[in-house]
């Protein structure tokens, strides 16, 4: 039996395709869900055709936009309040829509930025005060996705921020990231995957059918500045390479 059974969790932007993904796969796993999304009928549409499969009252829909603090710490309560627990928070902004009106690039900059970085910001803090440790919580994880290349950066490292170990330990939230190459059925079944298997701190992705990757941390430097990127393991033969890197770029600004 899944270690998941009864456990509840929250999904931002549930309707979207991933969002449905994650929703269904972890029902099947027998968590509850409360469906968050800006469009209230297709939330409700959706938690009926999933109460329909997997029993009444296995699902909640809630309306949300992740830019509205007030709607998303009101779904927080929301689901608590229904189900009693939540343990599992999906920031998902991986396919959001934005307004196709925006013509302005920066204007447009910054809708992403409030939505998909902003978004998952605002989740993870509402997590952490209503899961947090210090604040009376028992704990759980949180899973951030996004797609969107502008705001990966910067989900990805505040994730690396937020899951670092003394961080993880102090709340008892586990904090990780998840990045769809694709969208596909299998984005599911990879949020299940780490769930049951990754560690805080870790930045996944998956594409197509494949298993999720683990992706790391590792060391780039120019002659100026020192630059931290995500990416797969490097190769045995270019490991040495890498440390001369890392050790140069830590010259650079003062290190040994």
């Amino acid at each position: 039996m899944s270690g998941l059974v009864n456990q509840v969790a929250l999904i931002t932007a549930a309707t979207s395709k991933i969002g449905y993904g994650y929703a269904k796969h972890l029902l099947q796993k027998g968590v509850k869900v409360a469906l968050c999304d800006v469009n209230l009928e297709d939330c409700q549409s959706v938690a009926k055709e999933f109460d329909n499969t997997f029993g009444d009252g296995s699902t909640l829909a809630l309306e949300c936009a992740v830019a509205n603090q007030t709607q998303l710490e009101n779904a927080f309560i929301s689901c608590i309040n229904r189900f009693g627990r939540l343990d599992i928070v999906v920031n998902n902004t991986a396919d959001m829509e934005l307004d196709v009106s925006i013509d302005d690039r920066d204007e447009m900059n910054d809708a992403i930025m409030r939505v998909h970085y902003g978004g998952v910001v605002s989740g993870t803090l509402l997590a952490i005060k209503y899961l947090g440790a210090p604040n009376g919580g028992k704990g759980g994880t949180v899973v951030q996705t996004t797609c969107c290349g502008s705001a990966t950066n910067n989900v990805v490292g505040y994730t690396k921020v937020i899951g670092d170990v003394r961080s993880s330990h102090h709340l008892n939230i586990r904090t990780m990231a998840l990045c769809p190459r694709n969208v596909s059925d299998n984005v599911g079944g990879a949020l299940i995957y780490i769930l049951e298997k990754g560690s805080s701190g870790q930045y996944w992705t998956v594409e197509n059918e494949e298993t999720p990757r683990l992706m790391t941390w590792y060391a780039a430097a120019t002659s100026t500045k020192y630059s931290l990127y995500f990416c797969q393991p490097p190769p045995r033969a270019t490991t040495a390479r890498n440390r001369r890197l890392t050790h140069c770029a830590a010259k650079a600004h003062g290190g040994t």
